[in-house]
């Protein structure tokens, strides 16, 4: 069998966990007005795509076997190749490697119980949770079947993690927070949390994750690492300017119900926390205030304009404020968060 594979990793430390080859497969069923490789979208072949077997790609991830704990397939959108990474992770896990899978979660995987076996887990995209922020964003109506994804990777123990990009615009979203986690519960700012907490232990906790949230912020702000990072996940040396004009054109007849000037929407990113709370089984602060998380890391990814070529290519990144407003939502969840 032959995958359309987009390109080859052969060390990356942003596609899962430890030190990866990343296998990015061509063609994806989404078209996310976020999306920062629309190249990848149709799966055709030409002089950047590549028809490999999975034979060809094990070859290629043997070479970095001294360097690597795994690989991660990713896209695109893999899973409309599920086949073939199913037959790809048959000749890897002999080699000792993990195997992972980046997947937007529109393809159910309960239809695929032998690539579920091998795979040592998926890192799930949930891009909104309520179905018409799911539909403007995405174009698609397949948010059921993410959930249902959700719902099923986490009972089976398969899900890595769960990422969610963060749009620069507060959840507008009329669908009301369950009672897992209340208003009360939410610290509005950083004084609020430090008089929560009444435990040295605690506040040591908390300091840590302020410095955490206040290194990510430099990070961040820093133009040349963003560039970097931006670079890393293209892997590829020519601006967005100087690709292939098709890719440009598909983006604007795709995204032809994304009208920049209008488009004004917000991925629903506490709707998105409380409901995988829930489904994680999150447990919220308990009577003695000790918060019990997740051992399920969700990321927070925040939006970044840069290389975005779709309709939110103006929109400005989240400010720390709201990326902190998030962080500590997630936190009140019992989930097990991070920002990048």
């Amino acid at each position: 069998m032959l995958g359309y594979v987009r390109k080859i990793i052969p060390q990356s430390t942003v596609d899962g966990p430890g030190n990866r080859t990343a296998i990015f497969l061509q063609g994806c069923n989404i078209r996310c007005a976020y999306c920062h490789n629309p190249e990848t979208w149709e799966r055709t072949s030409n002089n950047e795509v590549r028809q490999m077997s999975a034979t060809e790609v094990a070859e290629e991830v043997k070479k970095g076997i001294p360097f690597i704990r795994g690989i991660t397939v990713s896209g695109g959108e893999c899973m409309l190749q599920a086949e073939f990474v199913e037959e790809l992770f048959e000749l890897i896990k002999p080699l000792g490697l993990s195997c992972l899978i980046d997947s937007n979660g529109t393809i159910p995987f309960q239809l695929y119980p032998r690539l579920l076996e091998l795979t040592d887990g998926v890192m799930l995209d949930v891009k909104a949770w309520d179905s018409s922020v799911y539909k403007r964003l995405t174009g698609a109506d397949n948010d059921n079947i993410v959930k249902d994804n959700l719902r099923l990777l986490s009972k089976l123990g398969k899900l890595t993690e769960v990422r969610i990009v963060c749009l620069p615009s507060f959840s507008n979203s009329s669908i009301p927070h369950s009672k897992l986690v209340s208003e009360s519960q939410i610290p509005q700012r950083d004084s609020d949390l430090r008089r929560k907490e009444d435990t040295p232990q605690r506040d040591s906790d908390l300091r840590r994750k302020e410095d955490t949230l206040q290194r990510d912020s430099d990070l961040r702000r820093n133009e040349d690492t963003l560039q970097r990072d931006s670079d890393l996940r293209r892997n590829e040396d020519t601006p967005y300017s100087a690709r292939p004009h098709d890719a440009k054109q598909l983006v604007s007849e795709s995204n032809s119900n994304f009208p920049s000037q209008q488009f004004s929407v917000s991925t629903d990113v506490e709707n998105i926390l409380t409901n995988v709370a829930q489904v994680l089984n999150a447990r919220v602060l308990t009577s003695d205030r000790a918060a019990l998380q997740t051992a399920i890391p969700v990321r927070l990814l925040r939006f970044r304009p840069q290389g975005v070529i779709g309709a939110l290519s103006k929109y400005p990144m989240p400010d720390d404020e709201q990326m902190q407003r998030y962080f500590l939502f997630a936190t009140a969840s019992g989930l097990n968060v991070s920002i990048t």
